[in-house]
């Protein structure tokens, strides 16, 4: 599968995880998420929390963004066969655009899939969007605040061809340590400084016998702060502390961004910056990603010690 094909596929509502599971990529897993096999390495989760955080950000780069391509690209990682879909035969720009599916009423907009299709990929359900102005609706600028959340319980669902379904919601529930999580995301530009609260999101991913192969709350406990553009070359997370609970293995991932930065408008990856991260629950210790100028590439610190250059998943 292509990545940086699918970082074109941002056509539906982010409310972001990215916790990517895999059964294809042949890394070394710490932990199961179920008896699907479906497992995630530690590598893998603190690279999920910049896929989270860039598109996040996306979704504050201008003026009607798309705002779900993450959630695409973790299924597709999962269950790409068993959709049959290639990724690459996708249009990112077909029925279930984000333009062609949102409707504006002064400052709030509504974002409704009407059962569009991505391939074979059926899209529902849908969020809302509360701006500060009707103005911040078109043109996300200066001065402007939005929050969104799910437009009813059922949140926004994407149902594969094979029967598995991805859904996200911003609704009220608790992680499996208890911590209630709701509320979806805010965001605020502040003279080109965008300042991104992620208050409660819930993504869960059912396979076609109805068994969950993961359930992901998501939340910040220090807002992420972002310049820049991935478009312009210098997207740039200053700061922010992202946690991402994996509730099917009792374990937790705290992701602390320092100067992490998109620098090359031709590269979907960061290519400078850290992150670092504290796992506990079911695994515990510190793990760190730092970026490289080398597109898609970065030197990974493992529990143990252990440092390689890996190859990056998440094309964000």
């Amino acid at each position: 599968m292509n990545k940086k094909t699918i970082s074109l596929f941002a056509i539906a509502l982010l409310m972001t995880s990215s916790l990517l599971m895999t059964t294809s990529c042949g890394k070394s897993s710490s932990t199961s998420d179920d008896e699907e096999g479906v497992s995630d390495s530690n590598q893998n989760t603190v690279e999920q929390s910049y896929s989270v955080a860039g598109s996040v950000g996306g979704t504050t780069e201008g003026g009607a963004v798309a705002l779900m391509n993450q959630d695409m690209e973790q299924a597709f990682d999962v269950i790409e066969s068993s959709a049959n879909v290639s990724m690459q035969s996708v249009n990112p720009f077909a029925a279930c655009s984000y333009t062609s599916n949102r409707s504006c009423a002064g400052a709030n907009c509504t974002i409704s899939w009407s059962s569009c299709t991505i391939g074979t990929i059926t899209m529902t359900g849908g969020w809302s969007e509360a701006y500060s102005s009707s103005g911040c609706t078109s043109t996300f600028g200066t001065g402007c605040s939005v929050t969104r959340t799910t437009a009813a319980t059922t949140g926004s669902v994407a149902t594969f061809s094979s029967g598995a379904t991805l859904t996200t919601t911003s609704d009220s529930h608790q992680a499996y340590d208890g911590t209630t999580v709701s509320g979806g995301q805010s965001a605020s530009n502040s003279s080109g400084t965008r300042t991104i609260t992620i208050n409660g999101i819930h993504r869960v991913l059912k396979g076609p016998r109805g068994r969950t192969w993961f359930d992901h709350s998501i939340l910040t406990t220090t807002p992420i702060t972002m310049t820049g553009s991935r478009s312009g070359g210098n997207r740039t997370i200053s700061a922010g502390v992202l946690k991402i609970f994996h509730n099917r293995v009792s374990l937790t991932a705290t992701n602390t961004f320092s100067s992490v930065v998109w620098g090359s408008s031709s590269c979907c990856y960061p290519t400078s910056g850290t992150i670092s991260t504290t796992f506990s629950g079911s695994t515990t210790g510190t793990a760190s990603l730092a970026f490289t100028s080398t597109c898609g590439t970065a030197n990974f610190t493992d529990t143990n010690g252990s440092t390689s250059s890996v190859s990056l998943s998440y094309c964000e």
